[in-house]
């Protein structure tokens, strides 16, 4: 704590980047603390730097800029650098009077621990925030480009075509309880090979998934599980069709094409 806060408040005290195979503790510090100066007269970022056992996440408050307005790249030397402009006026409503709006160039920089692979890292803006996603993983020394996408339209891409391509699809964790049970009664009911699951805690995009799954299920939770397009529930829904022996019934019917199942008006028990 107190060399993240000397770095912060005194960031001509650098400290040398630990060599390959450090430990995941060590890269924790060294991205925390190496957290660059922004230019003078810059227009200030504020960020939140944090992080799980697979991943670090940046998150910028850019309020009022489009993803074409910020570049997010990593250079040879493993510096990640979120940069912009917010261009001073009125937005064309006539002559500015007064201008409270922070405006100008902006960047900021962070220096990554050499095991970060730049080619994996992820940029996504959302109502205007920016969550830049970087596993730890290998390095690159190749500078590399960050496309900035909008967070629901690219999980739209995602989700929807896994809907409509899969008779029954399933949205689940791969280390949650309530997603290997209705894994489970999956195999069991109507067998492996009739159904796809998609374990979002695996994808870097998980965030911007699982909010969409909540715009269209009015839930967050997983599973999330779809037949022929509509959503059913979650585990305890999937259970109660099981036993009730409508599942299979269900499954029979959807290889002939006749399957309108109707979503329970149930919420499903809240899991991961």
């Amino acid at each position: 704590m107190q060399r993240e806060m000397d770095n912060i408040f005194f960031p001509g005290q650098r400290h040398a980047r630990r060599p390959r195979g450090q430990r995941r503790e060590d890269q924790s510090q060294d991205v925390a603390a190496a957290v660059l100066p922004s230019a003078v007269n810059a227009m200030p970022i504020p960020f939140a730097l944090t992080e799980d056992d697979d991943n670090f996440y940046i998150t910028a408050d850019l309020p009022g800029l489009r993803k074409e307005d910020i570049q997010v790249g990593v250079d040879p030397d493993n510096v990640l650098t979120i940069s912009g402009e917010r261009k001073p006026g009125g937005g064309g409503m006539g002559n500015v009077q007064r201008q409270e709006r922070p405006t100008g160039a902006f960047t900021r920089s962070f220096q990554l621990p050499d095991s970060v692979d730049p080619a994996l890292i992820t940029a996504n803006t959302d109502n205007g925030v920016l969550v830049v996603l970087v596993p730890k993983g290998e390095e690159d020394e190749d500078f590399t480009d960050i496309p900035v996408q909008d967070a629901l339209a690219h999980a739209k891409d995602v989700v929807d075509p896994f809907i409509t391509n899969n008779p029954i699809a399933l949205f689940t964790k791969s280390y949650c309880p309530f997603s290997k049970k209705a894994k489970y009664i999956m195999d069991l009911e109507v067998g492996p090979d009739q159904y796809k699951y998609m374990d979002i805690d695996l994808r870097p995009d998980m965030v911007a998934i699982q909010q969409y799954l909540g715009l269209i299920t009015g839930g967050t939770t997983v599973p999330r599980i779809f037949i022929k397009g509509t959503f059913i529930g979650g585990s305890d829904e999937l259970e109660a069709l099981a036993r009730s022996g409508q599942l299979s019934q269900l499954v029979k019917k959807l290889t002939a094409g006749q399957v309108h199942p109707k979503p329970s008006g149930k919420a499903p028990r809240r899991a991961a």
